[in-house]
């Protein structure tokens, strides 16, 4: 089954239909948006659904276009 992205967060994701995104499936597109653009509430939940581990991998393996060197740092 399909795990939803929370509603506190669709926000983010004016250009895209939120709702078809499936948090495990959609894992680049949605940390890219989060830690760009993102809260620091947002941050935090991208922490707890993914882990420290997780998110050190998508900037060290996957990286985004959407990112700045920033946010990258």
């Amino acid at each position: 089954m399909a795990s939803a992205l929370p509603a506190e967060v669709h926000w983010l994701f004016w250009d895209m239909d939120p709702a078809a995104l499936d948090v495990d499936a959609d894992e680049t597109t949605i940390l890219a948006r989060i830690l760009e653009q993102g809260r620091m509430v947002d941050v935090h939940w991208a922490l707890a659904t993914y882990g420290e581990d997780r998110i050190h991998r998508f900037f060290r393996d996957v990286g985004h276009p959407e990112l700045r060197p920033p946010t990258i740092a």
